[in-house]
């Protein structure tokens, strides 16, 4: 038996944001819950396209937006967390100065995880940093995957988390809730937020209110403490390079004189690479909103497809920004 769908316009718009680990099944999610089979991606073109907005649908008497998030994975190609920060701080900033409010959050896990990854780790401090306690209990921590284990094994492995890994968001209020990959669970699963209060999320305040930049935000100080940490960590290893090039050469050692340099040239990269992330916290964020204005520009003016209107109310709350994130 299929879902009702109320009429249009009959009730007040709800807007909550998906968040979690890359491939934690959260755009799967997005398609089940706003009734599409969409691969978000296909709009916009690179970075741009990591945040989306659904187009408004309808359940219980409510107009609903979901926004997929990006996920904080540097092992994917291409991803650094001082980007996707950026990205999603930019959005964020937008949409709060447009009077656009908030109202739940659903952070994604997959239950087949059997080990707490440092990808995951971050991921759940930044989801933390950026969101703040006092939201947590509009929060609900969403498993996925569990058709791909044995029941009893997922139900110990949700104790487990719940004790330990999630116990702080728990103790604030946060809910538990199982995605089973069902377009009704999804719905069921929004179905319960419907009601929540509209929130301020932490990085909203910082950035929108307390006029902070992003790097002395509590998501951008962890990332930049990160950055530093790798930053070091990289120097430390050119200065032994440099140390063992010198005996290398001392003792006429061609072979390895040309190991070492190859190593120091793959530091050299990376420490740029890492110090070009520094940068892309301190400075200021008028080119990515004014990229992000051109895109959507584009939609509006017909110039590349957005069947479901998903980006024009982006677009409003671009447009409405009064001063980029600095």
């Amino acid at each position: 038996m299929g879902l009702h769908f109320p009429e249009p316009n009959v009730g007040p718009e709800v807007l909550l944001a998906v968040m979690g680990p890359t491939g934690s099944g959260k755009t799967s999610f997005v398609n089940l819950a706003s009734g599409t089979s969409r691969d978000f991606s296909e709009d916009l073109p690179d970075r741009t396209a990591d945040i989306q907005i659904t187009g408004t649908f309808h359940l219980d008497g409510h107009r609903v937006r979901l926004i997929d998030t990006p996920g904080f994975d540097e092992s994917q190609p291409g991803s650094n967390d001082a980007d996707v920060l950026q990205e999603i701080a930019i959005f964020l900033e937008a949409i709060y100065r447009a009077g656009h409010k908030i109202n739940g959050l659903l952070y994604f896990h997959r239950i087949t995880d059997r080990r707490v990854s440092e990808t995951l780790s971050q991921n759940l401090a930044m989801f933390r940093n950026l969101c703040g306690d006092e939201v947590l209990k509009n929060t609900f921590i969403c498993t996925t995957m569990w058709d791909l284990m044995p029941l009893t094994t997922g139900e110990d492995r949700e104790v487990e988390l719940a004790h330990d890994l999630w116990a702080p968001m728990i103790s604030k209020g946060a809910s538990m809730v199982r995605h089973n990959g069902t377009e009704y669970t999804a719905r069921t699963i929004i179905a319960r937020m419907l009601d929540l209060p509209p929130i301020t999320l932490q990085i909203q305040q910082e950035l929108a209110v307390d006029n902070r930049t992003l790097m002395h935000t509590s998501a951008g100080a962890k990332v930049n403490k990160d950055i530093q940490r790798k930053e070091a960590d990289l120097e430390s290893l050119l200065i032994e390079a440099r140390e063992d090039l010198q005996r290398a050469i001392e003792d006429n050692d061609m072979e390895m004189i040309k190991r070492i340099e190859l190593e120091m040239r793959q530091y050299e990269r990376s420490l740029k690479q890492i110090q070009a992330e520094s940068q892309i916290l301190a400075r200021d964020q008028d080119q990515e909103i004014g990229e992000l204005a051109r895109r959507i520009r584009d939609l509006e003016t017909g110039k590349c497809k957005d069947p479901w209107g998903t980006l024009r109310w982006a677009w409003q709350a671009v447009s409405a920004v009064s001063r980029p994130v600095k």
